[in-house]
């Protein structure tokens, strides 16, 4: 493959920035004409339409550079290499992929502290909408049947992940109108012709009115029904499936495998049936909420033998003694909770609302290769991988995939760090993470990779009330640290450095929803909703920071 390198020719200063006469030039000298480059970067939201060639900036450049290559999941060299050049040729979504800032060195990185899904800022306010497609595919690669039908399964993808329920119309008003064209289509953004750019929508609360929630697919495109993972044509449904993610709201995603990437993903042709992309169910879920799970049916539930009787209603399953179940590890993660034990996950949504099965979900199913008997999880801040410990050693995982090189020892990231860990907490703004064994704490900072000087302490001098030998421990969706011991938990307030009046309660009456029952030793039921104040967050976490031996 030609190897390309970034030459700048000159630099001159102005007083509007630096004059930047740039090529790209091939290992045998050949020189190419950045216009083009540009040109795409500025198409898809990597440089300001409006910016002159002869006044970009450097930083401008390699930052919009980096932000490419994150969303291409190649390495972020600032530079247009072999790979970068690779990616302009590749054909994806015409929607601009999202801007942001690196907290590290300012540049424009577009999601590098959001390696995850992304919103528009938009949503739909009501749960049941309607689509209507005004044509299908015309490339002659798929039929007209075979077309619409692509859309509509497409459709149920995303309503089998969601609370949302679509209806779809031949005529009259619809919330989303799906149509075919070429080139200009009766939009402000044009299609390009075969390659590039494959289609786009409009999300919610866009700004462009009637256009709010719409999908455009570039009929120039082969688009086909793929049955072969060769095929150089473009599955329809695949395409159909991003594209509405954009028109509920979804921006690109720049985490692997995710539907939500900006680039076209060829489809697994052996599945026989689509589920989305953990990424993208989270993603989804945070604007909408999870599925309406219908009422289980119990084929237990005898039918009464006085026909004008009432119905039998069977009770809650229970996962054995549901509120004596006592975890081994719980995170919070890409915003739920993930409790563990053994071989088994629990997913909760929100207190009392479980996604998994009541007697929880095998979890080699969903991380693949993670071991059993894990004795903590957290999700780490910089760079949102999900970090598992185990015994000796640790495993990191982007999303659902495991990182190569894993697993490692504890004592590799500081050798004073203990094994066999009973909890972990992070305070994210801070870059400071606590382990926990028995009766003492260390705390690690995350910038540096090391513990802090004079750490462990006495988990009771750290966090008064707090008992020793926990079993898990997270800081909740308000920030509100949950400390878990056996099937009980402690709700932690930062401002008054105590334990919250009333604890220890139920777990698993308050998370998992189980049948009220009284626990020894506890305090009465309640769930883990109480919300604190800016002004108390702000206090609290000061005082933590002046409390806590800095």
């Amino acid at each position: 493959m030609i190897a390309y390198t970034f030459l700048i020719a000159a630099v001159t200063l102005c007083h509007q920035g630096y004059a930047l006469p740039l090529e790209v030039t091939n290992q045998y000298g050949e020189s190419e004409n950045l216009t083009d480059y540009l040109t795409w970067m500025r198409n898809y939201g990597y440089l300001q339409k409006d910016s002159s060639d002869s006044l970009l900036r450097v930083v401008d450049i390699e930052g919009g550079i980096r932000r490419m290559q994150l969303y291409g999941n190649i390495p972020q060299t600032g530079q247009f290499d072999a790979a970068t050049i690779a990616l302009t040729k590749k054909p994806r979504c015409g929607v601009p992929d999202p801007a942001g800032v690196s907290s590290e060195t300012g540049d424009a990185l577009g999601g590098a502290l959001e390696k995850r899904y992304a919103h528009t800022g938009g949503k739909w306010e009501k749960t049941m909408l309607s689509f209507r497609i005004l044509n299908s595919a015309g490339s002659g690669k798929i039929s007209s049947t075979a077309s619409n039908d692509a859309i509509r399964r497409a459709f149920k993808v995303w309503s089998d992940a969601t609370p949302l329920k679509f209806e779809e119309k031949t005529g009259g008003f619809a919330d989303i109108y799906l149509k075919f064209g070429r080139e200009y289509h009766g939009d402000p953004y044009p299609f390009d012709g075969v390659g590039f750019t494959l289609a786009h929508a409009y999300p919610p609360m866009s700004g462009f009115g009637d256009l709010d929630g719409d999908v455009h697919f570039d009929d120039a495109e082969p688009f086909a029904e793929v049955t072969d993972q060769y095929s150089r044509d473009i599955d329809l449904f695949i395409v159909a499936l991003h594209e509405i993610g954009h028109a509920l709201g979804l921006a690109h995603s720049s985490v692997e495998g995710a539907l939500m990437l900006p680039y076209y993903q060829p489809p697994d042709v052996t599945m026989a049936s689509y589920t989305l992309p953990y990424d993208d169910q989270v993603g989804i879920q945070l604007l909408y909420g999870g599925p309406e799970a219908p009422p289980a049916a119990d084929p237990t539930t005898k039918k009464p033998s006085n026909p004008g009787a009432p119905p039998v209603t069977p009770g809650k399953p229970e996962i054995g003694a549901c509120n004596s179940l006592s975890f081994r590890a719980i995170g919070y993660i890409r915003g739920e909770l993930f409790a563990f034990k053994g071989d088994r996950y629990w997913r909760i949504r929100t207190p009392k609302t479980l996604l998994t099965k009541v007697e929880g979900d095998e979890t080699k199913f969903f991380w693949y290769n993670l071991p059993n008997d894990i004795d903590a999880a957290y999700e780490r801040y910089h760079d949102q991988r999900i970090v598992f410990f185990k015994g000796n050693n640790y495993w990191e995982y982007d999303g659902l995939n495991a990182v190569t090189g894993f697993p490692k020892t504890i004592k590799e990231l500081d050798a004073r760090l203990p094994s066999n860990v009973d909890a972990v907490l992070t305070y994210n703004e801070y870059l400071k993470t606590y382990f926990f064994k028995g009766n003492q704490v260390w705390r690690f900072d995350e910038g540096t990779q090391t513990v802090d000087e004079g750490w462990p302490y006495e988990i009771d001098l750290v966090f008064p009330g707090i008992p020793a030998d926990l079993g898990a421990a997270f800081r909740y969706k308000d920030g509100i640290p949950i400390f878990v011991k056996g099937s009980q938990y402690y709700m932690y307030n930062d401002l008054t450095r105590a334990v919250d009046p009333g604890y220890p309660k139920a777990f698993g009456e308050d998370f998992l929803g189980c049948e009220p029952g009284k626990l020894e030793g506890g305090g009465g039921s309640g769930a883990a909703t109480r919300t604190p104040t800016l002004l108390g967050v702000v206090l609290g976490t000061l005082l933590m920071v002046l409390n806590q031996f800095l």
